[in-house]
């Protein structure tokens, strides 16, 4: 997969702008603040309808205007097609080939994208909460399946959550769950089944390149923790989940929230029988990152059949020059769409690659 064109409009620090990008390698070259990742991050809002970073679609707009538009051309194999998104009076407007999407679902998971930047390392550091996000996002863009089932518990568990609480403050009985019940647990079931089969495949894409890498973490692993209880015996999804819920309605109910299900589920990260997320040096945490987000975008390539657009913000910058060579080894056959504030280290792809200069809220093809 490849994108071809973008435009943007009123976004960010950019006022008009429009970039045709080569299918192989991108160089987003300038200063600091100037808006490189911005461009990334457009192109990440084209696959997800939402922005990577903690933000609002108001905070989006630029300074002094009232709505924001992005558009993207791109090819998959000997496809072409178009997505846009336009931002006005608080609402969103999403189109696939200028044909308005009236659901999300029929959105997300057109474009193939994994951005790779700095803090990527809160994947190994930070709460649940990243982990389950990046969960989600790679499940969502393999399989749109994934991304439905996840919108309908979410769904389910605002109403449940909701219920709960009425019955903390006894304005209901506590048969009023038993309408969410079963589907929070049909809908939890097939998010836990279709996480858990994710493990298996994604542990060997993660060795497979620590080994190409040669970063020295040897026995590498993630293991799924689902707040339901264990998943290695013979007891169903389904039965445990019901289990879970039923022995601890009363503590829900003190807590006023819904306490089991995959939206509180984590996995742990390891290295043989140490918990990487204790004792990884810094230089480790950075290498688990990387290869965490690598790992990702082979997971969806096999899963799509097409290879993933890589965004790489000022990624190389904690690489050695011997690692670094082997990154870009790693991701060759690939769009990539790289951004720094020079070519040192990028040598190697110059050849084949568009290289733009980003300055005073502009892009030039250098």
């Amino acid at each position: 997969m490849q994108i071809n064109k973008l435009i943007l409009k009123n976004f960010r620090n950019y006022n008009s702008v429009e970039v045709n990008f080569n299918p192989q390698n991108n160089l987003l070259m300038g200063e600091n603040g100037q808006g490189k990742t911005n461009i990334l991050e457009s192109i990440y809002i084209l696959a997800l309808m939402k922005s990577h970073r903690q933000v609002r679609d108001n905070d989006l707009i630029k300074h002094g205007e009232e709505s924001y538009y992005i558009k993207g051309d791109f090819q998959n194999n000997n496809h072409n097609f178009s997505v846009s998104m336009g931002y006005h009076n608080d609402k969103k407007k999403l189109s696939y080939n200028e044909q308005e999407c009236k659901k999300l679902s029929s959105a997300i998971g057109n474009v193939k994208i994994v951005i790779l930047s700095h803090p990527d390392i809160y994947l190994i550091t930070g709460a649940p909460s990243v982990r389950r996000k990046y969960l989600d996002i790679t499940l969502s863009l393999a399989d749109n399946l994934y991304f439905k089932t996840l919108q309908e518990y979410q769904k389910i568990l605002r109403h449940r959550n909701a219920s709960i609480r009425q019955i903390s403050e006894k304005k209901y009985d506590k048969k009023i769950l038993t309408a969410w019940n079963d589907p929070l647990i049909e809908k939890g079931s097939l998010i836990i089944s279709l996480r858990k089969k994710f493990f298996n495949p994604m542990n060997n894409i993660a060795k497979e390149l620590f080994n190409q890498m040669r970063f020295n973490i040897p026995d590498f692993s993630l293991q799924y923790h689902s707040s339901i209880g264990s998943l290695n015996n013979n007891i169903p999804i389904q039965d445990l989940f019901r289990k879970k819920i039923e022995e601890n309605i009363d503590k829900e109910i003190i807590y006023k929230q819904s306490l089991y299900g995959p939206h509180k589920d984590d996995f742990y990260i390891r290295n043989g029988s140490i918990d990487f997320k204790r004792f990884a040096s810094q230089g480790q945490t950075r290498a688990g990152s990387i290869i965490l987000k690598l790992s990702m975008a082979q997971y969806i390539d096999q899963e799509s059949q097409c290879k993933s657009i890589l965004l790489l913000d000022d990624i190389l910058l904690d690489l050695d020059d011997y690692k670094k060579g082997s990154f870009l080894n790693l991701i060759e056959g690939r769009q990539n769409i790289f951004t720094a504030t020079s070519t040192q280290g990028l040598e190697k792809i110059l050849s084949n690659s568009n290289l733009f200069q980003v300055e005073n809220s502009q892009v030039y093809l250098r």
